[in-house]
């Protein structure tokens, strides 16, 4: 039974947060918040619901800290369905209202699922507010497209309780697994250097990666994290490298007390033969000729000192040709490997295949965060063959 803060805003779709919550309580402990606007959307209140808005007689009440006894030892945080203010609320720390007050002490996971007019969703003080609760480490769910309640349709409108449902049951399934674990992943671009200031790099934006890491995150495992250059932003611990060398250098410094090792990265084939010291200079250099070497193979390098971990490699394609996957398996000293298309650079979403030596399983194109779940649910399967 897991402990379940569920906050209702002041949404049409308030109802939808009331079907969760009857669905979450018969399994969970769950504490409801509604707030003073949810409380107009809604004909019946569940009893013993929350909904103080702070006054200056606040603190005059018996238990002034119920704000900390509710936070104490909760394991997720939820607001659905959750209003424009609500999010600016949580944003700039502002907790006039309990759920947003709430909000400041948990530590644990935080879902927040938006649900507003479409020009409310897209003005730019709302999208600064829902990136900056991303960059905070909240797991953010674009709403869904559909009729609004203002009779439009666009992109705005609440997801349906079950599908939160589903989404809070998979973070609670991972929340038990890998226990003292050491897991180290790596994810983004390298670069390889031309001069001081100019480099090739590749179209990588690391956004696989960071899914990976934010479902790794919901389990008990130890996380390592080092990263190239990625589009996405990376507000937690990390280690941060530029090239090849460099990212095997800095992943050898803990690999061999690693249980599970995710290279997720997409390192430079090649490398600049010979490096100018400085910057080119155009006027001496109007043409430029550059000799490209083979670049330092780092997951081939991992493979070769491989001993007790699970070694997950990735190969991006042109098209899935498995028997070039295999091959690739073999050769690197890989348990897992991932192959995914071109096309998935930069996208939100993924179609990947996944490779053993005795299994081959396609995962169809879908968002990145739930293809992370399916290539750690794989991972997960060698962990337990292993450990029978």
């Amino acid at each position: 039974m897991a402990k379940i803060i569920l906050v209702i805003t002041g949404s049409v779709a308030a109802y939808k947060g009331l079907a969760l919550y009857e669905a979450l309580r018969k399994d969970h402990h769950v504490e409801l918040i509604l707030t003073q606007g949810a409380l107009k959307f809604l004909k019946v209140v569940p009893p013993m619901v929350k909904t103080d808005i702070f006054t200056q007689h606040y603190y005059d009440k018996k238990d002034p800290s119920e704000h900390i006894t509710i936070a104490a030892e909760t394991d997720l945080f939820i607001a659905y369905p959750a209003t424009q203010n609500f999010i600016a609320q949580i944003t700039h720390g502002f907790t006039d209202s309990l759920g947003s007050l709430v909000y400041s002490v948990v530590q644990s996971h935080k879902m927040v699922f938006p649900a507003m007019n479409s020009g409310m969703y897209f003005s730019a003080a709302n999208l600064r507010n829902l990136i900056q609760l991303t960059n905070d480490g909240v797991q953010v769910y674009e709403p869904r497209s559909g009729m609004l309640a203002c009779n439009t349709t666009g992109i705005g409108r609440a997801w349906e309780w079950e599908d939160v449902l589903t989404e809070i049951n998979h973070f609670l399934h991972w929340k038990e697994l890998w226990q003292d674990k050491k897991v180290m992943l790596n994810f983004g671009r390298t670069k390889t250097f031309l001069d001081d200031i100019r480099y090739l790099t590749n179209n990588s934006s690391g956004k696989m990666g960071d899914a990976l890491h934010t479902v790794l995150t919901w389990t008990k495992c130890a996380l390592t994290t080092v990263v190239g250059d990625c589009d996405v932003p990376i507000y937690y611990d990390h280690q941060k490298v530029n090239t090849n060398q460099e990212m095997l250098t800095t992943m050898l410094e803990q690999y061999s007390q690693q249980d599970v090792v995710i290279a997720c990265a997409a390192l430079n084939d090649y490398q600049v033969a010979k490096p100018i010291i400085g910057k080119i200079s155009k006027r001496e250099h109007p043409q430029l000729d550059v000799t490209l070497t083979s670049n330092i193979d780092v997951l081939s390098e991992l493979g070769k000192l491989k001993q007790h971990q699970i070694l997950v490699g990735f190969s991006v394609q042109n098209d899935f040709d498995l028997a070039y996957g295999q091959q690739k398996l073999v050769e690197k000293n890989l348990d897992l490997i991932v192959i995914n298309q071109i096309k998935a650079m930069g996208s939100n979403q993924n179609e990947v295949i996944l490779l053993t030596k005795n299994m081959h399983r396609q995962i169809p194109n879908q968002s990145k965060i739930i293809v992370a779940q399916a290539i750690l649910t794989a991972i997960n399967e060698i962990i337990e063959e292993r450990d029978k």
